[in-house]
Order: structure tokens, then C-alpha cells, then sequence
């Protein structure tokens, strides 16, 4: 009775009812696909370096790369950055001087 019946439906409301591997799988594909095109086509540590003389870590350019594919996560960092900011006012303005 209860065969394939989608998660996100049950719980959330969304995406259709019924659970197609099939198309999960293909869109799944096609996302990791248009994340490894950005990524190739868009090196961030180059672009910085070339921008500003400055190296740049692989787990900020990691985080870069990911901000620029999934824009939920770009505006996730930056509230937390402005929560931040706030928070600790002293410090951010200690470490820009």
C-alpha cells in the first residue's frame, strides 16, 4: 500500500508522491555534472591569486566553489558571517587594522 511512497511528500510536502529512483538518480547525476563543470570552468584560488597576489587554502576555495553552485549555502555563510560581525564587533575591527 505504502510502496514508494516519496520522503520529502510524506514529511514535507513536496516533490511528487510517489518515489522514482530513476529520475533521483538521473537528477542527481546531472547535479554533480553541473558541479564539477563550475568548479573546472571557475577556478577560485587562481582568480584570487592572480586578483590579489594572495594564496588561497583549498578548503576556502573548496567553500567558494560550493557557495557558487548551491546558492542556499552562499546566503547560509553570509548570514552567519553578519551575525558574526555583529557579535564581535571588537574583534572584527581589531583584525582589519
Amino acid at each position: 500500500m505504502a510502496d514508494n511512497i516519496s520522503m520529502d511528500w510524506f514529511i514535507f510536502g513536496k516533490d511528487p508522491v510517489k518515489y522514482n529512483e530513476k529520475e533521483k538518480a538521473e537528477e542527481i547525476e546531472a547535479l554533480k555534472k553541473q558541479l564539477t563543470q563550475k568548479t573546472e570552468s571557475a577556478p577560485v584560488r587562481e582568480k584570487v591569486r592572480k586578483a590579489t597576489g594572495a594564496e588561497v587554502k583549498a578548503e576556502i576555495q573548496e567553500l567558494a566553489e560550493h557557495m557558487g553552485a548551491i546558492p542556499l549555502l552562499y546566503h547560509e555563510i553570509l548570514t552567519h558571517f553578519q551575525r558574526f560581525k555583529i557579535d564581535n564587533r571588537a574583534l572584527v575591527e581589531s583584525s582589519m587594522v
